[in-house]
């Protein structure tokens, strides 16, 4: 997303959404928790990575607080969902240089995507 949209945290502090994000891959999903979406291994695969997961919601939206390993964030300007829904992407995972590794509307795609960052970038667990 260039630039970067605007989001809001549970807390109401505006930021940019890259601001807000940390350093390493990121996995969006829009209004879903994208951990819901991953098998408990590419879960693993990812949070070895140091991946952080990112559910944002719409500013008219409550935070609907699911703990289980995500960030919230609100759309603040709307600009997210306006690219997102005519799209029809559900989740976007996101490389630590920001570019866009995959961006999905189906499990099963977001799923084929992390098997195949896998091959790519094998982690090993010494």
């Amino acid at each position: 997303f260039a630039p970067s949209p605007w989001v809001t945290n549970k807390k109401g502090l505006r930021q940019s959404l890259y601001r807000s994000l940390d350093t390493q891959f990121v996995l969006i999903g829009w209004n879903t928790n994208p951990v819901d979406a991953l098998r408990p291994h590419q879960v693993a695969y990812l949070a070895a990575l140091g991946a952080q997961f990112v559910q944002i919601t719409p500013q008219r939206q409550s935070f609907v607080l699911n703990r289980r390993h995500v960030h919230h964030l609100h759309d603040y300007t709307g600009v997210l969902e306006q690219w997102l829904r005519p799209n029809k992407v559900r989740y976007v995972l996101l490389r630590p240089d920001r570019i866009t590794y995959a961006a999905v509307a189906k499990v099963q795609l977001l799923n084929e995507a992390v098997r195949l960052l896998s091959e790519q970038l094998p982690r090993r667990f010494d």
